[in-house]
């Protein structure tokens, strides 16, 4: 069973998911314009470049999206010969992504709030397959100062994002923790799976 459960983790974290729903509060999103206080920066010709447990690319296409009436950037990933799209929102300090929390597929999250205090969470559920998911968004640490691959960078949030799967009501007993670091001006710093890896960012061109 426990092999089961870790076979079901491992997927979820490689497969793309699609036909997803959610309930989170809507929210009213323009384009990103500065790439300088961005925590999520959109600007055509930026890349970024992750090692660890899953290496892969990202880089910014310059391509939009209307999704619900709302205009999102979109982005895209690059691993091995596979490549999936990232898009991001951003109004007011929120950032809202699809397809940027692993195994989450089409959901559309609220991923960061820069106003959002040390200790605040949110919940977001949706539907992901034919999989309930309970999503709880934490910002654990604000402001501070980290180093990844030799790299420093200032001005980073941490976001713990807490998974929970049920099916026909169950609780599956699958339930994961991800520990996403942001910097700002830069990006996604970090992706921190505990005891099954990280996924650091090795170089980056923020244009």
């Amino acid at each position: 069973m426990r092999y089961l459960k870790l076979s079901f983790t491992y997927c979820l974290f490689l497969i793309t998911f699609t036909a997803c729903n959610t309930k989170e509060e809507d929210v009213d999103l323009q384009p990103i314009t500065s790439s300088k206080t961005d925590y999520l920066p959109t600007t055509v010709g930026s890349n970024w470049t992750y090692g660890g447990l899953a290496p892969y690319t990202l880089s910014v296409t310059g391509a939009q999206k209307d999704i619900n009436s709302k205009t999102y950037y979109e982005l895209e990933t690059v691993r091995g010969t596979t490549a999936n799209k990232i898009y991001v929102a951003k109004d007011k300090g929120i950032y809202k992504t699809i397809g940027l929390v692993n195994g989450m597929g089409d959901l559309d999250i609220m991923t960061l709030n820069e106003a959002t205090t040390v200790g605040q969470s949110w919940v977001q559920t949706g539907n992901v397959n034919g999989f309930d998911v309970n999503m709880t968004l934490t910002v654990e640490e604000t402001g501070i100062t980290k180093t990844i691959a030799g790299h420093t960078y200032d001005q980073v949030i941490n976001v713990k994002i807490k998974v929970n799967y049920m099916y026909m009501g169950a609780d599956m007993g699958i339930n994961y923790t991800t520990n996403y670091y942001f910097a700002q001006g830069v990006g996604l710093i970090l992706m921190d799976l505990g005891r099954n890896g990280q996924v650091p960012l090795l170089s980056y061109t923020v244009k």
